[in-house]
């Protein structure tokens, strides 16, 4: 993550800079990190696969210095197999170092940040989980949705019928009896006693058509 780079200013990396706090740092190109990677690849499965056959797997490259790339249209980003650094994956403690560094903005801008240098299959969902369990945001973001209240469960019937279910099947291929023509089946259930009446009926009925249905069929 050197800065030095030039970058158009017509590229669509600048557009990401712009909503995402441009901060030098120099770790995913660090030596340290490239020969700690370096012959790891083996032990996960996945770059496994791509080192067994890398024209197999045209979307990534095989350098010469035995580190794994993903292929973008402008860039090459580099590869981190799932390996553990000390008690903690190598992963994580990438995500823990952007997440700091991009101050807890959150799991969208550690994710842009991150793909714009480092890739691995799970990136998206553990960058979420990560922020998820973070205690800074848990403790500085409070949820903007109203807090969730009890469950109202609906009163017991104290009759059959006296509450129903309604339930629509179709459209199922046409048949007819002497009343006339269905293609749907109006299902109504009794919730005390679990009486299901299966109805033939239409997919072009009204409110007023399944009114009347239910009415002849059960009340």
């Amino acid at each position: 993550m050197g800065t030095g780079t030039q970058r158009n200013s017509n590229s669509p990396r600048e557009e990401t800079e712009r909503s995402t706090p441009c901060i030098p740092v120099t770790y995913p190109h660090e030596e340290g990190l490239l020969s700690q990677i370096k012959g790891q690849y083996n032990n996960d499965p996945f770059y496994k696969k791509i080192l067994d056959s890398p024209h197999g797997f045209k979307n990534f490259e095989v350098s010469e210095d035995g580190h794994i790339r993903l292929k973008l249209a402008d860039r090459r980003v580099l590869c981190i197999p799932n390996l553990r650094e000390g008690e903690r994956r190598l992963q994580e403690t990438i995500i823990d170092q952007a997440h700091s560094l991009l101050v807890h903005l959150g799991p969208r801008k550690a994710l842009t940040y991150l793909k714009e240098y480092v890739w691995w299959e799970s990136m998206t969902s553990d960058v979420q989980a990560f922020c998820n369990s973070c205690m800074t945001c848990q403790k500085s973001k409070p949820p903007t949705q109203k807090p969730y209240r009890l469950l109202n469960p609906l009163s017991v019937p104290s009759k059959p019928w006296e509450a129903i279910g309604v339930d629509f099947m179709g459209p199922l291929p046409e048949s007819k009896d002497r009343n006339g023509r269905y293609d749907s089946i109006t299902i109504i259930i009794d919730l005390l006693t679990a009486m299901v009446h299966l109805v033939p009926s239409r997919t072009d009925y009204t409110a007023k058509n399944i009114a009347e249905l239910m009415y002849h069929e059960v009340y």
